[in-house]
């Protein structure tokens, strides 16, 4: 077996002190966030080629059109406890506190259905690739 190294944990926290370090500077120019509603079509690419696992969930996970509770469901139903998706991506989004407590969420492929899930319900965290 081929145990893929989790490096997102030191990406993330690159991208939340890039982050940090950009929003003075957009107060500055008078820029503002988004509305997180705006956020449902979030961009995302194929740049992961692992997989993981469902965890945590008695009534399965749902996959959405954005990174945030708010955002419609991606499929009827949701994916069940122990299934496989494949990684595409990961971003920002809602905090969610499941099996693990993140505000990251993972672009995925379930069967023929593609959207985002938290990475609160997947075994391995999610994707370590950002979008």
């Amino acid at each position: 077996m081929i145990v893929r190294p989790h490096t997102f944990r030191v990406s993330r926290g690159f991208a939340a002190a890039v982050v940090t370090a950009l929003l003075p500077v957009a107060a500055i120019v008078g820029l503002t966030p988004a509305p997180a509603s705006a956020s449902c079509s979030h961009s995302h690419s194929n740049l992961d080629d692992g997989s993981d696992t469902v965890v945590g969930t008695s009534t399965g996970l749902n996959i959405r059109t954005g990174p945030h509770t708010a955002c419609a469901k991606a499929m009827t139903g949701a994916i069940p406890n122990g299934a496989s998706v494949a990684l595409h991506c990961w971003t920002a989004g809602d905090r969610v506190i499941g099996y693990y407590d993140t505000d990251t969420w993972s672009y995925v492929r379930y069967g023929t259905v593609y959207g985002w899930v938290s990475d609160a319900y997947l075994s391995g965290q999610g994707s370590d690739q950002l979008c």
